[in-house]
């Protein structure tokens, strides 16, 4: 049973549920979002953390809701000033990392409470038992957060806020992973087996081992970006499937954007027996690779 006032339940499989209002349809029915812990109390503050980042689209200024001074408060109004100059994807990211991490470890402390040992003990708390399983993030997400909370608390000193430590001297260390790289025999096993089914799927594999092209550059790769003649690939645009946060019932969307930054429009060349393979898979001068 909830508590009185919360909408916060036990599932069966032994997880918390919190639920909250994300929107309303154009005929007035509620939308509801969800969040879910491994205890009441870390589901609660998920659920503190998503609806105050949620108010701010019902109201300019949340000042009335929470404390001036709050590190969530500030945390809105940053998010609020640059969602318009980033990408819907970093806005996903960005949304994702407040909601899940951020907020509900130190979205309630006050601006003169964030001090280098405040920040630091937040993100060895991260990497030790964050997550949803509680077994820690790892060293990336951490750094990602750490530099969210960063730009955050710029942002504040920015306005005339007094901050005692800005987390620009705080560094989280990483343990670099040594690299699998496949063999040439492997490689060539791995071709073989990709030639023997020329389909979507196993076309891209092979495009991604020739050029080293991302996934969501080779899904948005066009038949109009490939020149058989001059045997180059050209670069420009990036697919991504990401959360869909209109309210209209769908969980994700797929957008279409520019890569990830202006160095990642580029030309690339492609050898000879790529091209070959390509030209023997095309079936039309227009649309998807893919």
């Amino acid at each position: 049973m909830p508590k009185k006032g919360e909408n916060i339940y036990k599932r069966k499989d032994g997880r918390w549920e919190g639920r909250y209002i994300k929107s309303r349809s154009s005929t007035g029915k509620i939308v509801y979002g969800y969040v879910y812990a491994k205890t009441y109390r870390e589901v609660k503050a998920k659920l503190r953390a998503t609806t105050i980042l949620h108010s701010v689209k019902a109201q300019p200024t949340i000042a009335s809701v929470t404390n001036p001074h709050s590190f969530s408060t500030v945390a809105v109004n940053w998010f609020e000033s640059i969602k318009l100059k980033i990408k819907e994807s970093t806005q996903n990211k960005y949304l994702n990392m407040l909601t899940n991490y951020i907020l509900p470890l130190c979205g309630e402390q006050i601006l003169e409470g964030i001090t280098y040992d405040y920040i630091e003990s937040c993100c060895n708390m991260l990497l030790i038992s964050g997550g949803k399983k509680g077994t820690g993030l790892s060293t990336k997400t951490v750094t990602d957060v750490l530099s969210i909370i960063r730009s955050i608390l710029k942002f504040a000193i920015r306005k005339g806020m007094y901050v005692p430590c800005d987390g620009s001297t705080i560094q989280i260390k990483h343990t670099v992973k040594p690299m699998r790289v496949l063999s040439k025999a492997e490689q060539e096993r791995l071709c073989e087996h990709l030639l023997s089914q020329p389909e979507s799927c196993n076309i891209g594999v092979l495009v991604c081992l020739f050029t080293g092209l991302r996934v969501g550059e080779i899904c948005a790769l066009r038949w109009e970006d490939i020149s058989f003649l001059e045997q180059t690939i050209y670069v420009r645009h990036t697919l991504q499937r990401v959360q869909d946060k209109s309210g209209n019932g769908a969980k994700t969307k797929i957008i279409m954007s520019t890569p990830k930054s202006s160095c990642s429009i580029r030309t690339i060349p492609i050898p000879e027996e790529l091209s070959i393979i390509l030209a023997a898979y095309k079936k039309s001068s227009h649309g998807y690779l893919l």
